[in-house]
């Protein structure tokens, strides 16, 4: 064990030799020089707000102190005079002058209010209100919890009218004063500054500044999982890898070693990001088991990989669908409890109360883990001349992969187990895609595509075990369709899979085993006909099955 953890750091430091040699030192000055800024830019944006609509409106005449409007003479949105009367504005009548318009009628209120709390206090403002967003309890109803400081709501109500909010009352006169007295550009809302708002001024959470932060500890890893791949096809190309194969070097240590150096700066990035952000750097915690996937993924797609442009093709695709279930459920946090399948939600949920629950946590990063072991385990058995610089398809070199080691019926069950976290995750991606279409149609849809996608792993499986043993594969084919159903069951006992798999018929005893048996058997008497005829069988009868089950049990919606 201690000779291949020191043959593996070995090869992260010739790893770190190539990468270095690719570059001159201006070169990897510049790259430095880019990082920094990048940094710098980042770390100006979070403290002093992104302001995307600086120096957006045009307007002549008086001057509107405010980052949004600019001085212009020509073809202004807004003119301002002063009239007899007062102020007056004309518009040009455009969509954007009418925008104009708005923003300086909340500029000139905002600063009303500030003028009036300065000489009235709170007694200026009928109602000042505060929200205290409450935790549901999905599966019962809303179950308000009140904060533990309060013991009731109209205690709330009492601390708004004797005005216990933070400050006492001489420093928010001054306070007040303070913000009238800025310009508009440095000037700091009354109301987000004591954490009161008027009702006409109430409006929820915006989710726009989570996403935000949570795609600021994603992004950055992403550059150093492009880098490992990109090396890797360069040394499958070179064929690099077959003289590290060729020494007394186990294939999961060249791969351990490879990855480490990456692996190594994605931490980094990581904590550099929570460093800026000032959020905890327990956010690694989280991010972690993206990373550890995302590093396993990338090394399978090269390894299957026939060129270059094949393997940027897969990428794109793969990077595409598993951010977006990073991301989709954390638009529902806090709605739904498939929000907590994501380890974004969880991080997100950390940041604002600061309470780490463990089995939210196992519950949204488990499936990562295990596919990061499943597939690093199936790229080690696939690292071989014979598989890597073969000219078959991607279908073919995955068969292979999976032919090297289920050469058995019992692995044809650990295999179908192992299965289940790949086709949640593609399921789920489904339900977030599919469900926006119409209800009535939506149900018939999805019930198809869990068919097309759950044969596909069993009969891909029973397939692998067919080409190895030659004989009766009847004995597999039971075993692989108990071991799904087994997998199912797990996931079944977990609080989502008890809300969200009776589409799946998992919820069910006899229903989904019976259901699996049936599908494969079938293909086993239909594989003599070929894998395609076989496959179709197996999903038709799947759907038929599924859905007739679905319509009996009143959730067809038809």
């Amino acid at each position: 064990m201690a000779g291949e953890i020191v043959s593996a750091l070995k090869i992260a430091r010739v790893e770190l030799k190539k990468s270095r040699k690719k570059y001159s030192k201006s070169s990897f000055l510049m790259l430095i020089l880019v990082a920094v800024l990048s940094f710098s830019i980042l770390f100006f944006a979070i403290t002093s707000g992104i302001k995307s609509d600086s120096y957006l409106y045009e307007v002549s005449g008086t001057v509107v102190d405010d980052y949004r409007f600019v001085y212009s003479e020509r073809q202004p949105d807004l003119v301002i005079y002063k009239a007899p009367g007062g102020y007056q504005v004309v518009v040009s009548g455009s969509d954007k002058s009418l925008a104009a318009v708005d923003e300086l009628r909340k500029i000139i209120r905002d600063d009303y209010e500030a003028r009036l709390y300065s000489r009235y206090g709170i007694e200026a403002f009928p109602v000042f209100v505060k929200a205290n967003f409450l935790e549901r309890d999905l599966q019962s109803g809303i179950q308000p919890t009140l904060p533990t400081n309060l013991s009731s709501i109209s205690e709330i109500g009492n601390k708004i009218e004797k005005s216990e909010i933070d400050l006492p009352e001489p420093e928010k006169k001054n306070e007040a004063l303070r913000i009238v007295k800025e310009s508009f550009e440095s000037r700091i809302s009354l109301k987000e500054k004591l954490d009161y708002t008027t009702p006409e001024d109430f409006s929820p959470q915006s989710l726009l500044k989570k996403m935000f932060l949570a795609f600021f500890f994603i992004i950055p890893s992403y550059f150093m999982i492009q880098l490992f791949s990109a090396s890797m096809l360069e040394d499958k190309a070179t064929r690099r890898l077959d003289v590290l194969l060729s020494s007394p070097v186990n294939p999961s240590t060249v791969i351990a070693g490879k990855m480490i150096p990456y692996l190594v700066f994605s931490v980094i990035l990581v904590l550099s990001v929570s460093l800026v952000l000032g959020e905890s750097p327990l956010a690694l915690v989280y991010v972690f088991p993206f990373i550890l996937f995302a590093f396993s993924l990338q090394t399978y797609i090269v390894l299957i990989s026939r060129s270059y442009k094949e393997m940027t093709f897969l990428i794109m695709v793969t990077s595409f669908l598993i951010t977006a279930y990073l991301f989709i459920p954390a638009i529902f946090s806090g709605t739904v409890p498939v929000s907590k399948v994501s380890p974004i939600t969880n991080m997100l949920v950390f940041f604002e109360s600061g309470k780490f629950s463990l089995e939210d946590y196992l519950l949204s990063t488990s499936q990562f883990y295990l596919l990061f072991l499943v597939l690093m385990f199936t790229s080690v058995k696939m690292m071989t001349p014979e598989i890597m610089h073969s000219t078959a398809g991607i279908g073919e070199k995955i068969l292979s992969s999976l032919e090297r080691w289920i050469k058995t019926p019992l692995k044809c069950f650990i295999a179908s187990i192992l299965s289940i976290p790949f086709v949640f995750i593609a399921e789920f991606m489904l339900i977030s895609v599919i469900f926006t279409m119409p209800f009535q149609y939506s149900i018939p849809v999805f019930i198809m595509f869990i068919a097309i996608v759950e044969e596909l792993f069993k009969t891909s499986i029973v397939l692998a075990y067919y080409h190895n043993s030659k004989k009766s594969i009847l004995k597999a084919s039971f075993l692989t369709a108990t071991g799904f159903f087994v997998g199912e069951k797990i996931l079944a006992l977990i609080e989502i899979g008890r809300t969200y798999t009776e589409l799946l018929l998992a919820g069910y005893l006899l229903l989904p085993l019976f259901l699996h048996i049936l599908t494969i058997v079938i293909f086993t008497f239909m594989l003599k006909r070929g894998y395609s005829i076989a496959y179709i069988s197996a999903v038709t009868v799947h759907f038929v099955y599924d859905y007739a089950v679905i319509l009996m049990l009143g959730y067809g919606g038809i």
